[in-house]
C-alpha cells in the first residue's frame, strides 16, 4: 500500500502543475501511410452448437476445425412411480464430433460416445462418464484423448449423502486412451494411456497436451512433462522444479514449454530423445497462451491485449495486432492457426456482450488501411484494460461511425512489478494531461476524481443522464450517485458499488447505524479488559486512511479552501488511528478467527465488506446472533465507504461527447448489469432482480419427491444455496453457510445504501501529508495536538495553491 500512496502521490504532484498550465485542444498524431500500410481487419461465423449441449474439445488446423461437443443424445423414459429429482434425470448425454464449415456450419460425423452406466450392485451409487478432453490434427488423421471417468460410494450401507461422514467415502477414478480417427471420424484404433503411479507426478495437465511431429503425446505434470508413445506407453520423464505451464507444437514438429523459474518466463525446447530440455529462448512478455506459427514467426501468443509473433533464431518478439481493435478479446481465443491464404483463422469464445456465449469462428485478415472505412476515434485511457475491454467491444460493434480504442498506460509495466516502471505509467499519464493530450475517457482506477473535475478536466455527466430517452436519475440509486457528485456535478459512472463497513453486535453498539468516535470509545469500555476494536490483521495505516477518506469532505473546503485539520474531530481521528498496530503479523495456529474472538470478547466488531448480495449472510454469521451495519466512527452521519467499481469519466475536451455518453450510458443499464462483473449494481431494477433471485428459497424433498416437514413447527425445511471459508490471516478460517436472502436482510441493505454518502476519492496528496506528519505523532516524537496542527498548515497550502 506504501509504494501504491507513494506512486499515486508523484501523480498528484504532477497534476498540480495544471493549476498554472493553460488548455490546449492541440493533439500531435503521426498520420500513417495509408496507401502502404497494412492492419489486420476480423470476420466472424458464430457456430450454432445443438440445444443442450457444450463445447468439449476442438483442433483447427487452417481452415479445418473440428469439435467434441457433450449434448442430449435420447429423451429418457420416466420410470415408472419414480419423480425425477432434476427435469432430464433419465435423459442420455454423450459425445459427438462434427466438422465446421467456413460458413460456421456443422457436420455430424459418425463418431459417438454415450456417458456411461454404472456397473450396479449394493451401495454402488455409482456415476459414469465419458469424454473426448482433447482433440489433435496430426499426419491427415484425427486424434483424440478419450477420458472414462467414474466415481463410487464405498461406506456402509444405508448411508446418504445428508450423513456427515458420507463424502468420506467417495472413491473415484479416470483412465485414459488415445483414440486415432480418419478425417471422417471414423475409429481407426485406440490405446490406452499407461500411466505412472499418481505419487509421482501429482496432477496430469491434459487440457494443454500437445503432438509433436512423430505423433508423441506430451503431458505436463507437477513434476514436468511426461512423454506417451502412439501406443500409449511412457517413453520420456523430463523432470523440471520450475512450473511449466503451457506447452505449443511448432510448425517444424518441435514442442516448447513456457517455463517459469527464478530467471522470469523462458521458452524451452524439449528432448524427448534426451528426456531433458534441449534450447531456451529468453522472453521479455509474459505470454497468456501459445499458438504455433507462420512465415517468420515460430510461434504465436497473447501478452495482454496484443497478439504477438516470436522469432526463435532471433530470440525476438513483435506486436502484430491489438485484438481489441479487431473485436477479439484476449482470454476469449481458444485456437489459432495459419490458414494457406496466409490469413490466420481462430476459434474464439465470443460472449458478444452478451450472457449468451457462443464459440465462433474468427479471420484475420491483412488488408491495406485505405481500404477500411474510416471512424470517428474516442480514446480510453486505462490502466486495467480487462476491466473495460468488454463494454469497448460491446460498444464498436454496435457503431458504424464512431470506434473507442484503448490507450493502455499499463503497457509500461505489463513485464515488471518494479515501482519504477508503475511510477513511469503515472507519470506518463499525467504528462500527457498536462500537454493537452488527455485521452477522451478515462479509467480513473484511484486516480484524484475530485481534483480532477474540480480543474475542469472532466465533464458534467448530468446533463446527458437527464436528456437521455431511456435512462434517468431515478432508475439509479440516488445515494450513490449524491456521493460521487462534485459541486453538484456528476463526473464518472460506474457499473456496480461496493460498501466497506464495521459491524457489531446489536446489544454492544446499538440498532441505529452510525457514531461518533467518543461513542466507541464508550462502548469499548464495557467490553472485557484487553478488547480491542478490531481483530490483529487491520494496520494503522489501512485505518487511517479509511477515516481520512470518510472525513475528506469536511476537512476540506475546495470552494473556499478553509481546513479543519487542526479541529477536535480530526484529533479524535488521529489518536483512533493510533490506537491500531504499525506491523502485521499473519502467523497464527488457526485456533482464531474473527468468530472466536468476538465471542470471547477479544474483539468488538469486525470490518467487512457488501461486495454482492451473498455477503449479508456471510455477516451475520460473525456475530451468531442479531448485528448492526454500526459504520466506521466519524464526526456525523453514517461511516459507510462506498467504493465505484472500475468508474469511467469522460473529458471535458472529447471530440465526440454524444458518442462517448452512448459508450458510458451502457454501465448504467439494467442489461450490462445483469451480466454480474461484480459489485452491487447502480441500476435498480437490476438490484431488484437479483435480491428476488438471492430470495428463492428450496426446499428438502425424500425420495419421492415430497416437501419433507420440520416436526416441530410442520413447516417446510429449507435448504442452503451453498457455503464458504474464509482466511482470516494466518491459519485461521471462518465457514459460511449461505441461505437465501431473508426481506429484513434486504431492508437493512437497502437502508445502508440509501445512508452511504462517503464516496471513496483517492486525494493523495493530502493523504500524503497525513500519514507522513502523523508518523511523529505515532512514534511518540510530537503530541497529537502539535501533529494536526502542522497538517493543517500544509494542507492549506497545497488546496490554496490547488484553486
Amino acid at each position: 500500500m506504501k509504494r501504491t500512496i507513494a506512486l499515486l502521490l508523484s501523480f498528484a504532484l504532477c497534476l498540480g502543475l495544471l493549476s498554472g498550465c493553460g488548455k490546449t485542444n492541440d493533439k500531435e498524431t503521426e498520420a500513417p501511410n495509408a496507401e502502404s500500410e497494412e492492419v489486420y481487419t476480423s470476420a466472424f461465423r458464430t457456430i450454432s452448437l445443438p440445444e443442450e449441449s457444450w463445447l468439449q474439445s476442438w483442433a483447427l488446423d487452417g481452415d479445418t476445425l473440428y469439435l467434441a461437443v457433450h449434448e442430449k443424445l435420447a429423451e429418457g423414459e420416466i420410470p415408472e412411480g419414480v419423480t425425477p429429482e432434476f427435469e432430464g434425470q433419465f435423459d442420455t448425454f454423450g459425445t459427438r464430433l462434427y466438422r465446421v464449415g467456413g460458413d460456421g456450419a456443422l457436420t455430424e460425423l459418425p463418431f459417438e460416445l454415450p456417458d456411461g452406466e454404472p456397473d450396479g450392485g449394493e451401495n454402488a451409487q455409482e456415476t459414469v462418464s465419458h469424454s473426448l478432453m482433447k482433440l489433435y490434427l496430426h499426419g491427415g488423421e484425427l486424434l483424440a484423448l478419450r477420458q472414462d471417468w467414474r466415481s463410487w460410494f464405498a461406506g456402509p450401507a444405508g448411508m446418504t449423502a445428508e450423513d456427515e461422514e458420507y463424502w468420506n467415502y467417495m472413491r473415484s477414478e479416470s483412465s485414459y486412451s488415445l483414440l486415432r480417427l480418419n478425417e471422417q471420424g471414423a475409429l481407426l484404433d485406440s490405446a490406452e494411456l499407461t500411466l505412472p503411479p499418481e505419487s509421482e507426478y501429482g496432477y496430469l495437465g491434459f487440457d494443454d497436451s500437445v503432438l509433436d511431429g512423430e505423433g508423441r503425446l506430451y503431458v505436463t505434470s507437477d513434476a514436468g512433462v511426461y512423454v506417451f508413445d502412439s501406443d500409449g506407453e511412457p517413453v520420456a520423464q523430463i523432470e523440471s522444479d520450475d512450473w511449466v505451464n503451457e506447452l505449443v507444437c511448432l510448425p517444424d514438429g518441435r514442442v516448447l514449454a513456457m517455463v517459469y523459474g527464478m530467471r522470469g518466463v523462458e521458452l524451452r525446447e524439449l528432448d524427448a530423445d534426451r528426456r531433458g530440455f534441449g534450447l531456451s529462448y529468453a522472453l521479455d512478455d509474459s505470454p497468456n497462451r501459445l499458438f504455433p506459427g507462420s512465415g517468420e514467426w515460430d510461434l504465436l501468443y497473447t501478452g495482454g491485449t496484443w497478439l504477438c509473433g516470436y522469432s526463435l533464431a532471433e530470440q525476438r518478439s513483435e506486436r502484430l495486432v491489438e485484438l481489441l481493435s479487431c473485436d477479439i478479446l484476449a482470454d476469449e481465443l481458444m485456437q489459432l492457426a495459419a490458414a494457406p491464404d496466409g490469413s490466420l483463422r481462430g476459434l474464439c469464445w465470443d460472449r458478444g456482450g452478451s450472457a449468451d456465449a457462443a464459440p465462433a469462428l474468427v479471420t484475420l485478415s491483412r488488408v491495406l488501411r485505405a481500404s477500411v472505412p474510416e471512424h470517428t476515434v474516442l480514446s480510453l485511457g486505462t490502466l486495467s484494460p480487462d476491466a473495460v475491454s468488454r463494454a469497448v467491444r460491446a460498444f464498436n460493434r454496435s457503431q458504424d461511425q464512431v470506434r473507442i480504442e484503448l490507450r493502455d498506460y499499463s503497457d509500461l509495466v505489463y513485464n515488471s512489478m518494479d515501482a519504477v516502471d508503475y511510477e513511469h505509467a503515472l507519470t506518463k499519464l499525467a504528462t500527457e494531461i498536462m500537454s493537452g493530450k488527455m485521452p477522451d475517457l478515462l479509467m480513473l482506477e484511484g486516480l484524484p476524481y475530485r481534483q480532477l473535475a474540480v480543474k475542469g478536466l472532466l465533464e458534467d455527466l448530468y446533463p446527458y443522464l437527464d436528456a437521455d430517452a431511456e435512462l434517468s436519475r431515478a432508475d439509479l440509486f440516488g445515494s450513490v450517485l449524491r456521493s460521487m457528485e462534485v459541486d453538484g456535478g456528476l463526473y464518472e459512472v460506474s457499473p456496480s458499488f461496493s460498501l466497506i463497513t464495521l459491524m457489531g453486535a446489536s446489544s454492544v453498539v446499538g440498532d441505529t447505524p452510525g457514531w461518533t468516535y467518543d461513542e466507541l470509545n464508550a462502548a469499548l469500555a464495557q467490553m472485557p479488559e484487553g478488547c480491542t476494536v478490531l481483530g490483529p490483521y487491520t494496520g494503522r495505516d489501512e485505518m487511517l486512511s479509511r477515516c481520512v477518506y470518510l472525513e475528506l469532505d469536511r476537512l476540506v473546503n475546495w470552494e473556499t479552501g478553509e481546513c479543519r485539520f487542526d479541529s477536535e474531530d480530526f484529533v479524535k481521528l488521529l489518536e483512533f488511528a493510533g490506537s491500531f498496530p504499525a506491523e502485521i503479523s499473519y502467523e497464527g495456529d488457526g485456533s482464531e478467527n474473527a468468530m472466536t474472538r468476538i465471542a470471547s470478547g477479544k474483539q468488538m466488531l469486525a470490518e467487512v465488506s457488501i461486495y454482492d448480495l451473498d455477503e449479508l449472510c456471510f455477516n451475520e454469521q460473525i456475530f451468531g446472533g442479531e448485528a448492526t451495519y454500526i459504520g466506521y466512527p466519524t464526526s456525523e452521519g453514517v461511516g459507510n465507504l462506498l467504493y465505484a467499481n472500475d468508474g469511467v469519466a469522460m473529458s471535458s475536451r472529447c471530440a465526440d461527447k454524444e458518442a462517448a455518453w452512448q459508450f458510458l450510458r451502457q454501465f448504467l443499464t439494467a442489461e450490462y448489469e445483469a451480466e454480474e462483473y461484480g459489485g452491487l449494481p447502480l441500476n435498480r431494477a437490476c438490484m431488484d432482480e437479483r435480491i428476488a433471485r438471492a430470495m428463492e428459497v428450496e426446499y428438502e424433498r425424500d425420495e419421492n419427491g415430497n416437501y419433507k416437514l420440520d416436526p416441530d413447527t410442520g413447516e417446510r425445511i429449507p435448504l442452503p444455496k451453498g457455503g464458504m471459508g474464509m482466511s482470516m490471516g494466518g491459519d485461521a478460517m471462518m465457514e459460511f453457510t449461505l441461505w437465501p436472502m431473508t426481506e429484513r436482510q434486504r431492508d437493512e441493505l437497502l437502508s445502508l445504501i440509501e445512508n452511504s454518502t462517503r464516496f471513496v476519492d483517492m486525494d493523495t496528496h493530502i493523504y500524503g501529508i497525513v500519514r507522513e506528519e502523523a508518523e511523529s505523532y505515532f512514534a511518540g516524537q510530537r503530541s497529537v495536538e502539535e501533529t494536526a496542527r502542522l497538517i493543517q498548515s500544509k494542507v492549506k497550502l497545497y488546496v490554496n495553491e490547488q484553486r
